[in-house]
């Protein structure tokens, strides 16, 4: 292989782990419960929000609502994190194909956030009437925990499960042993450094005499400790 060509491959293979590295994922656990006010729908689902530069991949898995999908968004921005209302951010009336007329479902697709039909109009207009400004103080009002992932069904009009966004460094993808890459999001061991969420669902398990670190922990399926094992968070 030439010098030239080797140069080349080198400077592609940086782009595209610098692109992988500086991609900042977010995750919502989304319920009745956490709406408000909070319904008693028996639906659960998550969705996770991965930006990086002008683009915004949504994915989200749900099941068992009680009314049929009639519109889906992110909110932004509260007044307070973690808490309250806010007006419609993101494309209306819903995410571009996201499935409708449904109980349970799964979506996965990628906005160009550089667009205005990526957007509420509204939501533009309120934030300095520019495509940029938009972007910025969505990303804003994600960053601070301030905007939160909404289901909207025929029963509930207003939201039948939600959940607030939130860093995600490594989020379960399966039941699994907590030493499997494979088990996370983030392809690696979660380590010190890392926020980790174990979904709905899914059960990890932390090994016979294992040692596991993480910054901190959220638990909405079921972690499993052998005899000897740790998990020691860095908060």
């Amino acid at each position: 292989m030439k010098k030239k060509e080797i140069k080349s491959l080198l400077i592609s293979l940086f782009l595209l782990f610098y692109s992988t590295i500086s991609a900042q994922k977010y995750m919502a656990v989304l319920s009745g419960p956490n709406e408000a006010p909070p319904n008693a729908s028996s639906g659960t689902g998550n969705a996770i929000i991965t930006i990086n530069g002008t683009s915004m991949r949504v994915q989200c898995v749900f099941n068992g609502l009680i009314g049929n999908t009639t519109a889906t968004h992110i909110h932004a921005a509260t007044a307070v994190a973690g808490a309250g209302t806010a007006g419609v951010a993101t494309v209306t009336p819903t995410f571009t194909g996201f499935p409708l007329g449904v109980t349970s479902g799964s979506y996965d697709n990628t906005f160009d956030m550089s667009l205005a039909s990526s957007y509420n109009s509204a939501y533009i207009t309120a934030h300095g009437g520019t495509v940029a400004q938009a972007w910025a103080d969505l990303k804003a009002a994600i960053v601070a925990g301030k905007s939160y992932f909404n289901i909207h069904s025929i029963i509930y009009p207003g939201g039948e499960i939600r959940g607030f966004l939130i860093p995600s460094s490594c989020s379960s993808t399966k039941t699994g042993n907590w030493n499997d890459a494979t088990v996370w999001t983030c392809n690696f061991i979660p380590t010190s450094l890392d926020n980790v969420v174990v979904l709905p669902g899914h059960v990890v398990s932390i090994p016979s005499s294992f040692s596991a670190f993480a910054k901190n922990i959220e638990i909405n399926g079921e972690l499993k400790k052998g005899l000897g094992a740790s998990l020691t968070l860095n908060q």
